[in-house]
């Protein structure tokens, strides 16, 4: 027989005390011998057949006990979970054990609670959207140059002008390069982020080499090759930026490189480009209008309608902030902030043995204990989980699910993009790598039922949820060549590891 009591802790822990009374403790203590006693030899006796006091002064009642512990943390504990009516969340931990009687108490995580203030009551704040004139004429600009002919000049490059050349930035141990970029030479008074490289073009010559060195803050500081809205940034540009961000985030360098970045331009060819008037006839070219007045009105509608889209999105964005942060109150077990520290030091880990760099010297180039790493992250990984578990529970409220084949549509057209790059594509899919495209896509799907919400546009809510990781792995599993998705340690049993002290 089993006498159970429970206390409920702080952050979705209860403590678990069974005390097993004392015939079914002899019937432990006894099994567990007799296990011992055939794994040794004792005299006279054949293997698990000595008597227990016989065992006993072999081994020593210690040994015996914890050898009991297999039979303690497995179906004793699982048949006091079944009484106390608990589900761990996560596998429980041995807080003590103690003998005569034989009481333990297990601290047992508990699944997340997350309570929400009434976030179907809001909605977007209505904005006026004007376009002026100016901004027609810049889009019709634009489309100018996008209908333009490039011809192929044997002088240097100017203002307006197109110019293929590779590219290649290096800031310290980073660089990135990029071959045959398609770039324009814009006026040195625009206001684009990277003018000074593209300045530097101007008088340059097809097969003329130019070096020239910027502040690294141009590539990492702010937003680096993200939007940027005080510069109007060229694109092809901003992918080294995003390529030097990458490298800079693959490294696990937790220090952006500052100082002067080296640039080195290299022409191939210089174009010219002719551009067609704006009169009724670009109109004609560009699409079924008659007159350059039509188009004119078709440009407004179609920005009036960008920048209305653009509002709602961060008036969308501002909402979700408020509902993570103001309107839930959001508790985890220690254990799920464990887990997920361990798995960013794990991420760190690989890829800094990409680079060829191990944690350790990591850490102590960086003069800090892994301890202190682990610390460093903990706020990021809590705003993380806070997020996270808040929009699982408005997916769960909505009636809002991945389906199988949405996760390994996903996974194939990944794949096929990296196939496009050169890139090598592995051929099995982590547990971790798949439980990440399934909250990304349910984030997706969550955000969308926000925005129809927020706009008013409240459809009813579906009542299941699919268990769509665990489908997904077994698609996934038939679609590679490789070993499935590891399974996932079953939650609610004390792993072997545990440590239990044992008093009396």
């Amino acid at each position: 027989m089993l006498k159970i009591t429970t206390e409920p802790l702080e952050k979705c822990q209860v403590l678990m005390t069974v005390e097993v009374d004392d015939a079914e403790a002899d019937q432990l203590l006894k099994a567990a011998a007799k296990r011992i006693s055939s794994q040794i030899q004792i005299p006279g006796f054949r293997p698990g057949k000595a008597p227990y006091a016989l065992v006993v002064r072999r081994v020593g009642e210690a040994v015996i006990r914890e050898e009991a512990l297999e039979d303690l943390t497995g179906k004793v504990f699982r048949e006091a979970l079944k009484q106390a009516n608990l589900e761990p969340f996560a596998p429980a931990t041995m807080e003590e054990v103690s003998w005569q009687p034989l009481v333990m108490k297990v601290r047992v995580p508990l699944e997340p609670k997350v309570e929400l203030d009434d976030y179907r009551a809001l909605r977007l704040e209505p904005v006026s959207v004007e376009v002026t004139e100016e901004e027609i004429d810049q889009a019709l600009a634009e489309m100018q140059a996008q209908y333009a002919s490039w011809e192929t000049v044997e002088r240097p490059a100017k203002v307006g002008d197109r110019v293929e050349a590779d590219v290649r930035v290096a800031i310290g141990d980073f660089s990135s390069s990029r071959e045959k970029m398609n770039l324009l030479v814009r006026d040195p008074d625009a206001n684009t982020r990277y003018a000074t490289i593209s300045n530097a073009i101007i008088g340059m010559s097809a097969g003329e080499e130019r070096i020239i060195t910027v502040p690294a803050a141009l590539f990492f500081g702010d937003d680096g090759g993200e939007e940027d809205e005080e510069h109007e940034v060229e694109e092809e540009l901003a992918e080294l930026a995003e390529d030097l961000l990458d490298e800079l985030e693959d490294s696990g360098s937790s220090e952006t490189p500052s100082g002067e970045a080296t640039v080195r331009i290299k022409v191939h060819a210089v174009r010219e480009g002719h551009v067609y008037p704006l009169d009724d006839d670009f109109a004609q070219m560009v699409g079924e209008f008659n007159t350059l007045q039509e188009l004119r009105e078709k440009v407004r509608e179609s920005l009036a309608k960008e920048k209305q889209v653009k509002i709602e999105r961060e008036q969308t964005a501002q909402a979700i902030e408020r509902i993570v942060n103001e309107m839930a109150r959001v508790e985890w077990p220690p254990v799920l902030e464990e887990s997920a520290i361990d798995r960013w030091v794990s991420g760190l880990e690989q890829n800094l043995k990409r680079n060829g760099m191990p944690l350790e010297t990591y850490l102590r180039v960086q003069q800090k204990s892994l301890e202190q790493l682990r610390e460093e992250i903990r706020p990021q990984v809590q705003r993380q989980l806070r997020r996270s578990l808040v929009l699982q529970e408005i997916a769960r409220r909505e009636g809002i699910s991945v389906e199988p084949d949405e996760v390994l549509r996903y996974i194939e057209m990944m794949a096929k993009m990296a196939q496009s790059y050169g890139e090598k594509v592995p051929s099995a899919i982590s547990q971790g790598a798949l439980n990440r495209i399934f909250q990304d896509l349910l984030d997706i799907k969550v955000y969308t039922r926000l925005a129809e919400i927020l706009k008013g546009k409240v459809q009813e809510r579906a009542t299941e949820q699919s268990s769509a990781v665990q489908e997904a792995a077994e698609l996934v599993e038939e679609k590679t060549s490789g070993p499935s998705p590891e399974a996932s340690s079953a939650a609610g049993e004390p792993s072997a590891a545990l440590s239990a002290s044992e008093e009396g």
